[in-house]
């Protein structure tokens, strides 16, 4: 193993969205592990930032890629950078490191991107699962990788805060529902939703919990309103709008189940090794799906998925939209027997 330099200063330029973040994770405990005195920096959105500032391996986190390439790059310019890793595959991102004397510039070969890359790597999309795409930049330049295994960490005062929030729920087992996507393309029907909450509570004293953006609120109310025309009996907790981000993380990982559709959350259930069943339509598993012990992936698997051009879809979606409830209630079983 080549030996490692005892100082470096490294900047991240990283994926704009939830569940790519999470994922991240493995790379940078890889990089961390290889250059352990370094300085290792994110340049982030403003709205994934709070992630980034729960991975121990991180010294700055920047939410700085909505400012701007031009604020940006005058930015990475005075702070002598001696690495780039560039996660997200944008051109933007590559023109954010133009001219900043940065000595190595290591990227996914992307978008036009090549002539602003030291080390262009390649990448085919849904070749493989995004979390070790992320390490092809860490072959490229000959760090070794030893650790494949996807963790995720609290903020302590999140973690004390959903503990009090939780406290008139102790004793119930607890299932995360994750019904709500920045896509629409990516969600199952409401009444699908009903039904698995039903059959939930018919096999244990659940309690059913909801988070996400506070718009996402009244959709979740609208769940709860038809589950209770069956059972008035069941306990829902919406906190949509009223948690952050890392208090999501926290109350994630005092679940005892998650339920949900391709997104984020569903990966941070995972990386807590929390029983979880991600539902995938248009997208792919192979280069999405969950890496947790305790996770299952379902998909309808038709010839069409996953779709490359799902915006225009001939089939209305037909591989999220008319999944069923017989489709899931084996995989549902699964993680009754596994919690």
């Amino acid at each position: 193993m080549t030996n490692a330099p005892k100082t470096n200063k490294i900047l991240v330029i990283t994926p704009n969205f939830l569940g790519d973040s999470i994922l991240s994770e493995i790379f940078f405990k890889n990089l961390k592990k290889y250059y352990k005195n370094s300085t290792i920096d994110v340049i982030t959105k403003s709205n994934i930032k709070s992630i980034y500032e729960l991975f121990p391996y991180i010294d700055n986190v920047y939410d700085s890629i909505n400012k701007g390439i031009l604020t940006n790059r005058n930015f990475i310019k005075k702070q002598h950078y001696d690495t780039i890793f560039l996660l997200k595959r944008s051109l933007s991102a590559a023109l954010m490191t133009f001219k900043t004397n940065t000595s190595k510039i290591i990227g996914f070969d992307t978008q036009f991107r090549r002539p602003f890359l030291t080390n262009p790597v390649k990448y085919k999309k849904g070749e493989k699962q995004e979390a070790f795409a992320f390490l092809d930049l860490l072959y490229n330049i000959n760090i070794p990788v030893s650790d494949l295994n996807l963790n995720l960490y609290e903020d302590i005062a999140a973690k004390n805060q959903i503990y009090k929030l939780l406290n008139k729920d102790e004793t119930n087992p607890k299932v995360l529902i994750i019904a709500k996507s920045t896509r629409e393309d990516k969600e199952i029907k409401v009444d699908l939703w009903v039904k698995i909450i039903e059959y939930l509570s018919r096999q244990k004293n659940f309690s059913f919990y909801f988070i996400g953006l506070d718009k996402e609120k009244k959709y979740y109310e609208n769940i709860i309103n038809e589950a209770n025309k069956l059972n008035s009996n069941l306990r829902f907790y919406n906190y949509c709008g009223s948690l952050n981000l890392k208090q999501c993380i926290s109350l994630i990982n005092r679940m005892d189940m998650a339920i949900g559709i391709d997104t984020g959350f569903c990966h941070a259930a995972s990386a807590f090794n929390i029983s979880t069943l991600s539902i995938y339509g248009h997208t792919s598993i192979n280069q999405w799906g969950l890496l947790g012990k305790k996770s299952i992936n379902f998909s309808l698997n038709l010839e069409c998925s996953p779709c490359k051009k799902p915006h225009r879809c001939k089939k209305q979606h037909f591989c999220i939209k008319n999944i069923t409830f017989l489709d899931l209630k084996v995989y549902i079983d699964k993680l009754l027997n596994i919690i």
